[in-house]
Parts: structure tokens; sequence; C-alpha cells
């Protein structure tokens, strides 16, 4: 008898012994039930912010779009910065007006405007970018960014500081709930982002901002409901 024959008679045998285990288990469906925890968007963003800031990111959130504004004002006034790009969204947009508000001065570039080349050299030398991504995923602390939305992903990578605005109801759970929200075409062109960007690859020393943004802050804006 060679081991494939032994190995199928003790398979065999062992279809043959009954069970020990009671088939018959009443209030299974009870207990299972009970063991089912609901899950609120807070629990969501709870589990989303201590992923977040476990990777380095910085998260807020805040009531309403002036509130973002006053962050993303007190970081240009911190650093005097005279220019800021964005991904041309309508939230970036009502932000950075009202941004101007407080630096009348500041000069915006809108991806959106520009052409691929012009893209490339204006936000190479762009120090801070707001953006606005397509959903947030609570269990790995990630954005993710639908390019046949945004049309670029320059905003999101090359400044070194990088605001991101979003919304209560863009969160899921995990990239499953993601992927059943996405068509095939969505999911062809889309990236993950996490945290600031740094890698350590060469003689393991540390760097940040290889291929990505060395500051990452997500700003969550609750209209109709409180700050978590």
């Amino acid at each position: 008898m060679n081991s494939r024959e032994a190995i199928l008679n003790k398979i065999r045998a062992a279809n043959q012994t009954p069970s020990i285990m009671n088939v018959d288990n009443p209030g299974v469906e009870q207990k299972i039930q009970e063991g089912i925890v609901s899950v609120t968007p807070e629990d969501l963003w709870g589990q989303f912010k201590a992923e977040f800031e476990l990777i380095s990111g910085k998260f807020y959130s805040v009531i309403g779009v002036e509130k973002a504004t006053d962050l993303v004002s007190e970081f240009i006034s911190e650093n005097k910065y005279n220019k800021i790009g964005t991904s041309g969204e309508e939230i970036c947009e009502s932000a950075i007006k009202k941004v101007q508000e407080h630096s009348p001065k500041l000069k915006v570039v809108s991806s959106a405007n520009l052409s691929f080349e012009e893209r490339k050299q204006e936000f190479a030398s762009i120090e801070l970018s707001v953006v606005h991504p397509s959903f947030v995923v609570a269990d790995i602390g990630a954005l993710v960014f639908l390019y046949n939305k945004t049309g670029t992903s320059l905003p999101h990578f090359l400044c070194d500081n990088t605001f991101a605005l979003v919304k209560r109801e863009q969160i899921v759970a995990n990239q499953f709930e993601l992927f059943e929200k996405l068509s095939v075409e969505d999911s062809k062109n889309m990236v993950f982002v996490a945290g600031p960007s740094r890698t350590a690859d060469i003689e393991k020393i540390l760097v940040l901002g290889a291929h990505g943004p060395r500051n990452l802050t997500v700003i969550l804006v609750n209209e109709n409901y409180p700050a978590i």
C-alpha cells in the first residue's frame, strides 16, 4: 500500500465514525444574533481615527466647512505659505474661498484648470494642497481616491502637506464593503493613501515624503451631526 492509499483509507474510516457533537443545538440562532454588534458611523470614525493616528496621520472632526477652513488658515499662517493647490472638488473650492478671506494674497492653483505639463510644474512647487477622497476605509485607516473622478493624482502626492476634507457618509467598514460600492470601471484606477509617506528601503534610513506628502491631515466635516 502506498502513502496515497493509506491516507484515503484513513479518510474513509473517519467518515464512518459517528460524530460526538450534538447536531441539534437549540438556541444557536439566538446566540448568533446576540453576538452581532450593531456598528454605528461613530464607531467606524473612531476606528479610522485610531488607525490613522497610529501611522502618524492627523485627524480632526469639526462642524461645518468654516471650522475646517480655520485649521487650514492657521497652518498657512504658521508656515507663511503663499500658494495652495486643490484637486477642484466643490468642498475643496468652498473651503479655499474662505481661506482666501483670511489670506487675500494667497495664490490658488486648481489641477482642473491646467494641462498635464502645467500641473507637474505648478504642484512640484506648492507646499500645501486641499483634496477630497472618494471613500474612507475604517479598519485600515486609509483614504481612497478614484482618479477617473479627480482626473489627476498630483495634488495628492506632490505637495509636502495635504489636507483631506471628508464627509461623514464617506466611511466604509472595510475593503469588502468598499468594493461592493464600486463599479468595475471605478476600481480600475484608484489608490489607497494611508498616512504620511515614508520608506526605509535604502539602508534602513527613514525617508519622509518619498512618494507622497510628509504631513497628511484628515478633517471630517460634519454638517447635520455633532463633531465626533
